[in-house]
């Protein structure tokens, strides 16, 4: 799997460590960004990636530095999707969930954070899971409801009584805590209802360019 995934990169033979009886680190070759497209598509190949095998994927980075800094991000990058208990065959770039990997150092510090600042919204039901990501793309196009409406598919007015819905449940004006809100929302939709995670298991896929020896 570890050579497929670096095939469907583009890269050359991969540097294969073996971590104990289940994990892999893998290191690849790439110039320039890495393939997201690519890596998609790779994930989705059941031919490559069975269901129980787990990807976390480092940035690219520049010699011995890079190496490590990369292998260390893929690492975080799959803790974060074992907190959030995400389909494992698809990889999870560093890139995507950094944010919540910072603020998901204290898996159980985070989660309190979550349910303090969302209070009622933080509630795992599916109706205040559709308030908390509506609220957080609102609050991603700039608290315009027409863009959140058009990104989101909904009706103009299906969006304002959302975000005054989810302003009840939070009890308190979206625009107070501003910041501690966009932070919440980001960790309860990458994390989920988690509240601690397992450091162990399948390891990483890291990206990091090769300098010339």
């Amino acid at each position: 799997a570890g050579r497929a995934l670096a095939s469907a990169l583009g890269s050359g033979e991969p540097l294969l460590v073996p971590c104990g009886a289940s994990s892999l680190w893998v290191w690849v070759t790439c110039d320039g960004e890495l393939d997201s497209e690519a890596l998609e598509q790779a994930a989705g190949n059941p031919a490559l990636l069975g269901a129980e095998i787990a990807v976390g994927v480092g940035e690219p980075g520049a010699g011995l530095e890079g190496f490590r800094e990369s292998h260390d991000e893929a690492r975080q990058a799959l803790r974060v999707a074992r907190l959030g208990q995400r389909r494992r065959r698809r990889p999870v770039r560093y890139a995507c969930v950094a944010v919540a990997a910072l603020l998901s150092a204290d898996a159980g510090r985070a989660h309190r954070f979550v349910e303090r600042e969302l209070g009622a919204l933080a509630s795992p039901d599916d109706t205040t899971a559709r308030l908390r990501a509506t609220l957080r793309i609102y609050l991603e196009e700039g608290s315009n409801q027409a863009r959140t409406a058009r990104r989101l598919g909904l009706h103009y007015n299906t969006v304002a009584y959302r975000i005054r819905r989810a302003e009840e449940l939070l009890g308190r004006p979206i625009s107070v805590r501003r910041f501690e809100l966009e932070a919440a929302l980001a960790l309860a939709h990458t994390l989920g209802d988690a509240a601690a995670g397992d450091e162990r298991g399948p390891g990483p896929l890291s990206g990091t360019r090769r300098t010339p020896s």
